[in-house]
């Protein structure tokens, strides 16, 4: 592609292994990484251009401080760089903080699903979408915080990001070890076609089942139907031990490497089979071929474009979140909001868009004050 610009905005876990891998990649014309943090994000991106360089790769990078709580800033800073292609990688508390409490309570905390944590990851995706309207810039933007629920959320107020990275994405390259290991064939031979949520995906990695919640699988080998020789359950059981990865922080080499992909797909336009969570404001994950016109749910003819969504809605109630409404207010499920508030206080049964900062900063500090019993 000409001379255009990729933009990483959030230095973090997923984000920095983004722009390392990002930096290493031949004919990107140039990269602005941004991060509210200056003096972290500058130096994260010199690690990358310096690093790059024993790779023989001389990478046009520039920083700049982007704060997500102010649009308005965002947005002129948007306008001046006139990214093609934003990757955001921004939340207000990581999936993974929650798994740090002792096993019992972190227990608990998943028996209410990840659905009640929604506003920590749509509050800054939000503020983004704001600023790139405001901006008026032609962009894709790919999102990296909670896109199973965040991406649909947005696209109810006609701000959704093209697609999502990970969760869904997560499971295949696992998928298709497995059935290499069964069937003696190459992985490059296997193609997967699944419809999942997030919710779902979280129990198969770490569990080798789904937590009960519905899904569509179709394996092929060399174009060949190869799907009724085992069952999805079988092969999710078989993650676990013939395709297990690690966690955080090494696992999240994974995940940048999803977002690589995405990144990618439209920067040279590949319209290359993948998956992917949220694609076009859609709720869950789904089969997709996305490039620089856009993203395309690609879904085999066993299964409609009905029977897909139904099995992400099914799911999204199973995560603690029992509907989004038609102007983006979200309605928690009664499980879910009667735990968060027996062990935190929080009590939000409905949450307006517009309601969404406000929302993170009351959950986090509850979350806060409530974690000091434990985390020292």
């Amino acid at each position: 592609m000409g001379n255009v610009t990729i933009m990483i905005i959030g230095l973090g876990e997923v984000g920095g292994k983004a722009l390392e891998i990002l930096a290493r990649k031949p004919g990107i014309s140039r990269i602005v990484t941004a991060d509210i943090n200056e003096e972290y994000g500058q130096q994260k991106t010199n690690n990358a251009v310096f690093g790059a360089q024993y790779e023989g790769f001389f990478p046009n990078i520039d920083f700049v401080k982007v704060n997500l709580h102010n649009s308005e800033e965002t947005a002129a800073i948007l306008k001046r760089i006139e990214p093609f292609i934003i990757f955001n990688s921004t939340s207000l508390q990581s999936y993974w903080v929650v798994e740090l409490l002792p096993k019992e309570v972190h227990k608990k905390f998943q028996s209410a699903g990840y659905g009640p944590w929604l506003p920590m990851h749509l509050t800054f995706c939000y503020n983004l979408m704001r600023a790139v309207k405001e901006a008026g810039i032609r962009t894709y933007v790919i999102n990296g915080a909670y896109p199973d629920a965040v991406n649909p959320v947005l696209s109810k107020v006609g701000l959704a990001p093209i697609v999502g990275i990970g969760n869904i994405e997560l499971v295949v390259p696992q998928l298709r070890k497995v059935v290499s290991l069964k069937l003696n064939v190459p992985i490059r031979s296997i193609s997967i076609f699944l419809v999942m949520h997030h919710y779902a995906e979280y129990w198969v990695v770490r569990e080798g089942h789904t937590g009960g919640a519905p899904y569509f699988l179709k394996v092929l080998v060399d174009g060949d139907d190869v799907s009724k020789k085992f069952s999805g359950e079988q092969l999710f059981s078989d993650i676990i031990n013939y395709a297990r990865r690690p966690g955080r922080p090494d696992g999240h080499y994974m995940v940048a490497s999803s977002a690589i992909q995405k990144i990618m797909s439209i920067y040279n336009d590949t319209q290359e089979l993948s998956h992917a969570p949220g694609p076009a404001g859609l709720i869950g994950g789904y089969p997709i071929r996305l490039g620089a016109q856009g993203v395309e749910v690609i879904l085999p003819r066993e299964i409609t474009n009905e029977e897909a969504v139904k099995i992400n809605e099914d799911s999204q109630k199973m995560e603690g979140i029992e509907a989004i409404k038609e102007d983006g207010t979200v309605r928690f499920t009664d499980k879910s909001c009667k735990i968060m508030k027996e062990l935190l206080g929080y009590d939000c049964k409905e949450m307006k868009i517009n309601d969404c900062a406000e929302r993170a900063h009351e959950l986090g500090s509850l979350y806060k004050r409530f974690t000091k019993r434990y985390i020292k």
